[in-house]
């Protein structure tokens, strides 16, 4: 499904990493904040501005960037449910179209972080800890 996005216009490779990092700013999965983050730097932003939005600060996105952003953190942090007079908001302001790509992306990197961090459990439990770090437990 990410690879629909790649070659549309009404989602820059660039807005998509900075919603796949929004994201999992949320869900902290390692795997995914790594492979991102390179995956950011490579379409143009700089490492003040991953690291910016790895930590949910999103001063120095534009407004309209800002608010894409603030719709995946909180469909991250609602688990896919997001209260549907904010989505409406999106909807309104981007339209159905962009809507459903910025929503893609979301599911895409939820799943992505839902898998990381699922495996970060079992690696967890079957090398008693020595194989993960403090911040994947957080």
């Amino acid at each position: 499904m990410a690879e629909m996005m790649v070659g549309t216009e009404d989602l820059s490779p660039a807005l998509r990493e900075k919603i796949m990092l929004a994201v999992t700013s949320v869900n902290k999965c390692r795997y995914c904040s790594a492979v991102h983050s390179k995956l950011a730097l490579r379409e143009g932003l700089t490492a003040e501005e991953v690291d910016a939005i790895l930590r949910g600060d999103f001063d120095d996105v534009s407004p309209e960037e800002r608010e894409v952003l603030l719709y995946a953190q909180h469909w991250a942090e609602t688990s896919g449910h997001p209260d549907a007079a904010v989505r409406q908001r999106v909807v309104e302001t981007y339209g159905a179209k962009r809507t459903a790509l910025f929503e893609a992306a979301i599911r895409a990197i939820m799943f992505g972080n839902y898998f990381g961090n699922g495996f970060d459990s079992i690696l967890d439990k079957v090398t008693a800890g020595r194989l993960t770090t403090d911040t994947v437990n957080d």
